[in-house]
């Protein structure tokens, strides 16, 4: 009987262990993703939507002032890895477009500014 109490304590210490440790990693988790997506409805912040004006559907050549005057001059300022910005409408994809030539698979798991994502 002794032996028995024994053997349920253990097994309870470290079943609590066992949940503490996973409930400590999924707060982990769901609190990166909430910074993540803070840092993502910053990024849109600065960035102004292009004018209805322009057609989608024929592409101008940019120039000089153009790129000056973008709304995703300032991004690229930021980070020259910055490509272009992705945006459908009626979903949640809206977000900024990485690109390293040397490295194309360097943004798969890191954020706009190049940190573990």
């Amino acid at each position: 009987m002794k032996r028995k109490n024994k053997l349920r304590s253990i097994l309870l210490l470290v079943f609590s262990v066992l949940f503490f440790v996973s409930a400590y990693m999924v707060y982990g988790i769901i609190s990166q993703a909430h910074r993540e997506q803070d840092n993502f409805e910053r990024l849109k912040e600065t960035i102004k939507q292009p004018s209805a004006a322009s057609d989608p559907v024929q592409p101008q050549e940019p120039s000089e002032t153009d790129a000056a005057s973008s709304p995703y001059a300032t991004l690229k300022e930021q980070n020259p890895d910055f490509f272009g910005w992705i945006s459908i409408e009626g979903t949640e994809l809206n977000y900024p477009v990485m690109h390293t030539p040397k490295n194309e698979e360097y943004y798969l798991r890191r954020d706009f500014n190049g940190e573990d994502s």
